[in-house]
C-alpha cells in the first residue's frame, strides 16, 4: 500500500514538476513568489554570475571588485549626428544616452525580447547589433534573426523567417520531419528544473561545502565554471570545452561561416531598407578567447574578415587581443568597466566619422 502510494506520488510530482518547469507563466509566478529572506527563498549570490554557478563566492580574489564609473557626456563635443539604436545582450545593460557622444536620441533594445521600431527620418538613424561571441553561432544559424526587432509598419519579415507560425509540411518534407521540429519543452527546462528543485536558502551550505572540497582539495570549480590556468579567473565551461556552438575552441566549418554571413547580410539589407543609415555588427569576445587564446577557433576574425560580409564592423576583438590589460571580471562572464569603456569609446569614434 505504501509502495503504491509513493509510486503514485512521485509520478504526479514528476509530471507537475515537468509541467511547471516548462510553463513560462508558472516559472514567472514562482520567481516572484519566492521570499528570498526566508529559508525557502532563492539564495542570492551577487558577486559574479560564475561565482553563483560554482558557489565560490568565499574566494575573495574571484569576487567582483568595485567598478569605476563610466565616462558621461553632459554636453556633446560635436553636433549630434544620429539616433542610436543599440540592439544587444547583457553586455550593454545599463548604458544610456549620456555614455555616448553626438547622439540625438538613444534606444537600448534587448536582443532576446520582441521589439519594434518606427524611425524618425528627420534624423540619421544608426543601429549597432552587439552580441557576445558564445551566442553568435546559435543566433545567426537560423531564420529567426529579424524576429526580435522589426519595423512596426512593415511587420515581421516572413522572408527572413521571422513569422513564427508553422505551416503544413511540404512535399519535400516528411511528416516525421515536421513533428521532429516541434519543441515540446521550454528550452530552459534544465535551468528551470534546477531552480524548482535546488535553489533554496536552506540548501546553500550543501553547495558551498561541495564547492570548497572541489576548490581546495582538487583545484577545480563546481558546476558550469572552470578555473583559469593562473587561478585568478573563472570561465564558463561551455566556452572552454572543445565542442559545442558556444565554445571558443570547437571546430567551425566553412559552410557554417557562410551561413552566418548569409544571415548577417540579410539583417543588414533589412535594416538598411527600413531606413537605418548605418548598421554595425560588434561581437564581444568570450573572456577565455582573450585571456587563454591557445587553440582559439578564430570565430570572430573569420566572421569580421569574411569578404562577403556586407555589414560594417565595430572591432573590439582586435583591441582586446593586442593589449595586455584585463578587460573582464574575475568571477563573471562579463567585461569590467575598463573593457566596457573601451568599447564605448570605439563606438563614439565610429559614429563621429
Amino acid at each position: 500500500m505504501i509502495k503504491r502510494f509513493l509510486s503514485c506520488f512521485f509520478i504526479v510530482f514528476g509530471v507537475a514538476l515537468l509541467y511547471s518547469s516548462t510553463s513560462r507563466k508558472l516559472m514567472s509566478f514562482f520567481k516572484v513568489a519566492k521570499d528570498n529572506n526566508n529559508w525557502w527563498g532563492e539564495f542570492q549570490l551577487t558577486k559574479g554570475d560564475l561565482l553563483e554557478l560554482s558557489h565560490l563566492d568565499f574566494v575573495s580574489k574571484l569576487n567582483t571588485q568595485p567598478q569605476n564609473n563610466l565616462k558621461e557626456f553632459t554636453h556633446s563635443l560635436i553636433r549630434p549626428k544620429y539616433n542610436l539604436y543599440l540592439l544587444g545582450d547583457s553586455y550593454i545593460w545599463g548604458l544610456n544616452k549620456s555614455n555616448f557622444d553626438a547622439l540625438t536620441d538613444f534606444h537600448s533594445i534587448d536582443f532576446y525580447g520582441i521589439n519594434s521600431f518606427h524611425l524618425d527620418t528627420a534624423n540619421k538613424n544608426a543601429l549597432i547589433i552587439e552580441i557576445s561571441e558564445r551566442f553568435i553561432r546559435e543566433t545567426m544559424d537560423h531564420n529567426q534573426v529579424i524576429a526580435c526587432f522589426y519595423d512596426s509598419l512593415k511587420g515581421k519579415d516572413s522572408e527572413n523567417g521571422s513569422n513564427n507560425t508553422r505551416s503544413a509540411p511540404s512535399k519535400d518534407h516528411t511528416i516525421l520531419d515536421y513533428f521532429s521540429s516541434i519543441t515540446l519543452f521550454n528550452k530552459y527546462i534544465n535551468q528551470n528544473l534546477e531552480f524548482n528543485l535546488f535553489t533554496y536558502n536552506f540548501m546553500l551550505p550543501l553547495f558551498e561545502t561541495k564547492a570548497a572540497i572541489n576548490y581546495y582539495l582538487f583545484g577545480r570549480a563546481s558546476g558550469d565554471a572552470i578555473i583559469s590556468d593562473d587561478g585568478n579567473f573563472l570561465f564558463l565551461k561551455e566556452t572552454a570545452v572543445d565542442y559545442g556552438p558556444k565554445s571558443s575552441f570547437s571546430k567551425i566549418t566553412g559552410k557554417e561561416i557562410s551561413n552566418i554571413i548569409h544571415h548577417l547580410n540579410a539583417m543588414n539589407n533589412y535594416y538598411k531598407s527600413s531606413g537605418f543609415s548605418k548598421v554595425y555588427l560588434s561581437v564581444i569576445p568570450n573572456p577565455i578567447t582573450i585571456m587563454q587564446p591557445e587553440g582559439y577557433n578564430n570565430l570572430i576574425p573569420l566572421i569580421q574578415n569574411d569578404p562577403h560580409l556586407s555589414m560594417s564592423v565595430i572591432d573590439i576583438y582586435s583591441i582586446f587581443k593586442n593589449n595586455q590589460d584585463i578587460y573582464y571580471l574575475p568571477g563573471d562572464t562579463h567585461w569590467n568597466n575598463k573593457g566596457k569603456q573601451l568599447w564605448i569609446d570605439l563606438v563614439n569614434k565610429t559614429l563621429r566619422n
